[in-house]
């Protein structure tokens, strides 16, 4: 009996999950740096499926989640990912614009899908002006997360 107590215990905590970070702009942190202040950007997959990505705000920014423009390698355009600000599910129903402030973490996951870019757009605008101006290249790499406390989840 003790046997098989140790064989599930040591069966839960195995696991083969890994995750990997993500490189934007083949940096494990891409910063923002605008006139409002730095936006650090990082990410995450599960075994290559299921990545997010995360903005952490250093100062107040406005946020329209509506004008997120995101594709494939193959320049399809992606329309399916969820958002979550501060672990609070966000949804896109209507056309609100968000006000982020200093601390606070904006996070963006997808269903299968590892290497895609975020184009420019009004996503986030810092004073009534785009904040992403180039396109944004993310891809999953081999780096295994090592539960960093700065990284973001």
């Amino acid at each position: 009996m003790k046997k098989t107590g140790y064989l599930l215990l040591l069966m839960l905590l195995v696991s083969c999950d890994v995750a990997y970070f993500l490189t934007i702009q083949d940096a494990k942190n891409y910063l923002i740096n605008t006139k409002c202040s730095t936006i650090t950007v990082n990410g995450a997959t599960l075994n290559g499926i299921s990545p997010f990505i995360c903005f952490n705000f250093d100062g107040e920014f406005v946020i329209n989640l509506d004008s997120l423009i995101i594709i494939c390698p193959n320049k399809n355009k992606i329309s399916k990912y969820r958002f979550m600000l501060n672990g609070d599910m966000l949804f896109i129903s209507n056309k609100e614009k968000t006000i982020v402030y200093k601390g606070d973490k904006l996070c963006i996951s997808f269903t299968n899908l590892v290497d895609f870019n975020i184009l420019p757009s009004i996503f986030i605008e810092c004073n009534g002006e785009p904040v992403i101006t180039d396109t944004i290249y993310i891809k999953a790499t081999q780096i295994p997360y090592s539960g960093e406390k700065d990284y973001g989840h």
